[in-house]
Order: structure tokens, then C-alpha cells, then sequence
């Protein structure tokens, strides 16, 4: 018989690649965007290729695409912006 473990279950806060793509519902090309508009940064460990990222940032990135969309009463302009969320993300109006 197997001993269970009684480790409590944690919810990591910094995901890899393909997790913080799920996790803000969009692909990995999408997020390299956002990360190569400054939208949102990589975590860089030392000696390790992977990149990470932190997921109270990408909840904040969440958080103001829904606070910008509630007062803007017209879609968010594409051009210029491949993503039409850098506006949103850097807080602009």
C-alpha cells in the first residue's frame, strides 16, 4: 500500500511559456508579442533558457483590459498595434 502525500496543493505563481499563454487565453505567438512590445516581461533565471512569467503580472494585464474596455465606448484601434491591446495594457484612454 502507497503512502499518500499530505502536501497541500500550491498554485504556482510563475508559469512557463505555455502556461501563461493558457492562462491569458491566447497563443505562444500572441504572448511573444506582448513580450516584445513591452507589454509584459519575462522572468530570466540564471543558467536556465526558459523564459517564465510571473502570474500577479499577468493578472494585473487582465485586470486593466477589463477596467480600459468599461470606459471606452468604441473597439480599440489596430493599427500600429498588431494586438489592439497595447493602449489597454499601458494604461492609455
Amino acid at each position: 500500500m502507497k503512502r499518500q502525500s499530505r502536501r497541500p496543493k500550491i498554485d504556482p505563481r510563475v508559469l512557463n511559456r505555455e502556461e501563461a499563454a493558457v492562462y491569458l487565453g491566447i497563443g505562444h505567438t500572441s504572448l511573444d508579442g506582448l513580450v516584445e512590445e513591452g507589454i509584459v516581461n519575462v522572468i530570466r533565471y540564471p543558467g536556465i533558457r526558459k523564459d517564465f512569467f510571473d502570474r500577479n503580472e499577468l493578472d494585473g494585464l487582465i485586470d486593466r483590459a477589463k477596467q480600459s474596455l468599461k470606459t471606452l465606448p468604441t473597439p480599440l484601434p489596430t493599427h500600429g498595434d498588431k494586438y489592439g491591446i497595447l493602449r489597454v495594457a499601458r494604461g492609455g484612454k
